[in-house]
């Protein structure tokens, strides 16, 4: 990898420990001597050029012979200290991330899938949408930008490096688990979206047309939300969103400001504060959020009749678990009292699954179990139920989890 003295990383940890746990799998086939996964884990990131990224986000997976090979979060951790890093500041920004003590309990910030998904994901969308000439963000940035051949790879670059430090501080600003500091309807709305993410979640329903459907903090709903929230607001609000930038009309006869510094490629949005639009940095956006200034409307992007709409999806979902849940006669169906019978026959299935895929399920799952029992302790009314059925879910999930692990040992013997 051309960028880092990756010799060096991967001689320590948090970085040795990533790729040593991937011995013996599809990334490292037949080899499990942690002296011949370091050689291998060398030979890939070697094939890493200017030509070749070292992630490519969402696409990583169905990236072909443009991706590199090594463990995709290996790469996300590589990918995160390319990007934080351009002076000293950032510098102990990142010192100071990865520091023991900064967050409680071993925090999930810190963890290679929690970054490639909520760090590096949006991030990379929003250099997407930069080179996609049909976006209105790739319109917008075109008056900041006066020769897209000779300026562009630099110009997204810039906006990378800005972009990620940016949420870096701001998770290094909040703490662990920032909480609201209003009660309005902006701040309902929100907290109700997440819990509803988190019941469907734990339900097992599979909602991937929709990325925020997966958040289930502030954080992870915010910071995936910013790619959304840049094309939705580029059209209207390019003036503040590229508030930080040398417009392409003053560069005269050169690509960059002679005075430019890396920080004017800092992206800013727009925010309702009594009645006005301000531009305001990312970090005093998430703190509009606490401050419930921030509808749940602003926050995806979406128009009144889009966010009524997801309302009234909401409230079927809650009517039908109420249904299912009441007793007696008058609750009960035709459907349910079929239900109740037990079936004649057993049936059996033969699930094929990529290794991989497994692998990142199961760290998503325990995670997620983690998080919400975490998030609980401010929830008191009904807390015992809830973590009686998280335990319920560790159970089946790991009783699931070790049957495919089983498969995997046998296959391999």
């Amino acid at each position: 990898m051309f960028q880092h003295n990756y010799k060096t990383l991967l001689d320590n940890f948090p970085i040795k420990k990533e790729y040593i746990s991937w011995r013996n799998s599809s990334f490292y086939p037949n080899i499990t001597a942690a002296d011949e996964i370091y050689k291998q884990t060398i030979n890939y990131l070697e094939e890493l050029t200017p030509a070749r990224k070292i992630h490519l986000g969402r696409a990583h997976k169905t990236g072909g012979t443009k991706i590199c090979r090594a463990p995709y979060n290996l790469l996300a951790i590589l990918w995160l200290l390319q990007y934080s890093i351009y002076d000293e500041n950032t510098l102990q920004y990142m010192i100071k991330f990865f520091a023991t003590d900064t967050f409680k309990n071993n925090s999930k910030f810190v963890k290679p899938d929690w970054i490639r998904q909520f760090i590096l994901n949006p991030v990379i969308d929003v250099i997407d949408l930069l080179s996609d000439n049909k976006s209105d963000f790739y319109i917008a940035a075109d008056s900041y930008i006066r020769s897209r051949k000779h300026q562009g790879a630099k110009f997204t670059d810039f906006v990378t490096y800005t972009l990620t430090t940016t949420l870096v501080q701001i998770l290094l600003k909040f703490g662990d688990n920032p909480l609201f500091r209003a009660r309005n309807d902006n701040t309902i709305a929100i907290n109700k979206f997440l819990r509803d993410n988190i019941k469907s979640l734990a339900q097992g329903e599979n909602k991937t047309d929709n990325i925020t459907s997966h958040c289930t903090t502030l954080y992870e709903l915010f910071f995936t939300a910013l790619p959304a929230l840049f094309e939705g607001n580029a059209k209207q609000h390019s003036n503040i969103i590229f508030n930080n930038f040398i417009p392409a009309n003053d560069l005269g006869t050169s690509f960059f400001h002679k005075h430019s510094s890396i920080t004017d490629f800092t992206l800013q949005l727009p925010m309702k504060d009594q009645g006005e639009i301000k531009s305001v940095i990312l970090s005093d956006y998430f703190q509009g959020i606490l401050d419930g200034k921030v509808s749940i409307q602003d926050l995806l992007c979406k128009s009144t009749s889009q966010a009524d709409e997801e309302t009234k999806k909401h409230q079927k979902r809650s009517e039908s678990d109420n249904t299912q849940k009441k007793g007696g006669k008058q609750g009960a169906t035709k459907e349910t009292e079929k239900a109740k019978k037990p079936r004649a026959v057993t049936e059996k299935v033969t699930v094929v699954i990529d290794e991989e895929d497994f692998q990142d399920t199961k760290t998503t799952v325990t995670e997620q179990i983690i998080e919400i029992t975490t998030m609980l302790t401010d929830q008191e009314d009904r807390k015992k139920d809830i973590v009686t059925a998280l335990k319920c879910i560790e159970v089946k999930t790991n009783d699931l989890f070790r049957k495919f692990e089983d498969a995997y040992k046998k296959k391999k013997k």
